[in-house]
């Protein structure tokens, strides 16, 4: 049987926690096939799956991990979202038995509109997302009716998904933990993908700290702040003493579930993050009022230090969502997935 897993083209998160569900998916016997817009990172973890490169959707459109470009991302939805590219997508995407969708708004059309078996999967929805800036509601209309025939599966933490058919709630989804370990204390710095170099400069000296960074981000000049690429990244999160970095769904988990203490910097004005922040607040995860460019950064992020020091880490979770997405889509299957077609 072969699968296509499409996730969204905004950021890391999306393809990482799929890439969960592939790896499971493969061990079971499907053919797995990834669309992505990170096709090397994709391929280093997954080795076993046809990659191809492809930019399905937008989200939102960064110039940095904190903040947000509407006109940048009006461009890119004029762009990606045409008929035209939703009819290129469901020409490659007609030869496959099921496609799961995490969560590009194009994707669900393009299954739609040729009768393709689609399964959603996402914390959020981009039509909710949409929603809670004005210049995007006519968008946010646009995906909520092109999410309306879909059967979507909701991984907790995150809202409720909107306008789809029908939708069934699953346990956290997160690549599987790595054991790993550095002889030195480390400070990981993960920052999704986004442009993150002035950033991290920012970042302050701390006698006896070192940061470690790895790709997408590029190596750096300072003394404190060294480069890995010889290790997966959830080995990297497994390894390093302690995270910081931005709240994101797979950075949270993946810290949550290895029970590395996690350090985070502010960023309300993405919706979905106070749910987020409700689960890594659960999970003793650290939440600083300043960003590194903030003149408070340094005093809080000292202190969040000294707790780690005094703390210790926290206790290891077990997610278990990428076991139940495989166990649904055996049930799908004994129909032909026929009640996920349009």
């Amino acid at each position: 049987m072969n699968i296509a897993i499409c996730p969204s083209s905004h950021g890391f998160g999306h393809t990482s926690r799929q890439l969960a569900v592939g790896k499971l998916l493969i061990q079971q016997g499907y053919s797995v096939h990834f669309f992505s817009h990170i096709p090397k990172f994709v391929r280093h973890y997954l080795p076993e799956a046809t990659v191809h490169e492809c930019f399905f959707d937008v989200g939102l459109a960064q110039p940095n991990p904190v903040e947000i470009d509407i006109h940048k991302t009006l461009e890119l939805l004029t762009e990606r979202c045409s008929s035209a590219k939703i009819n290129t997508i469901a020409t490659a995407l007609k030869k496959f038995d099921l496609v799961i969708a995490d969560i590009p708004p194009t994707v669900l059309e393009a299954c739609r509109r040729n009768n393709i078996p689609c399964l959603a999967i996402s914390n959020f929805d981009w039509a909710w997302i949409y929603r809670h800036f004005e210049e995007l509601l006519p968008w946010a209309n646009t995906f909520a009716s092109w999410q309306q025939p879909h059967t979507a599966l909701h991984i907790t933490p995150g809202p409720t998904l909107c306008h789809f058919s029908k939708v069934i709630t699953i346990p956290p989804l997160a690549r599987e933990y790595q054991p790993f370990h550095f002889p030195q204390k480390r400070i990981l710095l993960a920052f999704g993908g986004f442009e993150s170099e002035e950033l991290i400069s920012s970042l302050p000296e701390i006698p006896d700290i070192f940061y470690l960074v790895a790709p997408p981000n590029i190596p750096s000049n300072r003394k404190d702040i060294e480069y890995c690429d010889t290790v997966s990244y959830p080995q990297l999160i497994s390894g390093c003493w302690a995270i910081l970095g931005k709240p994101g769904y797979g950075l949270i988990t993946e810290a949550a579930q290895a029970g590395t203490p996690l350090i985070l910097i502010p960023r309300d004005i993405f919706p979905e993050s106070e749910y987020l922040r409700q689960f890594s607040e659960q999970n003793s995860q650290i939440w600083l009022q300043n960003s590194p460019s903030d003149n408070g950064f340094t005093d809080e992020f000292i202190q969040a230090i000294q707790h780690i020091q005094k703390k210790g880490p926290s206790v290891p979770s077990s997610f278990q969502g990428a076991r139940e997405i495989v166990k649904l889509l055996r049930r799908f299957s004994e129909s032909n997935f026929s009640s996920l077609r349009q």
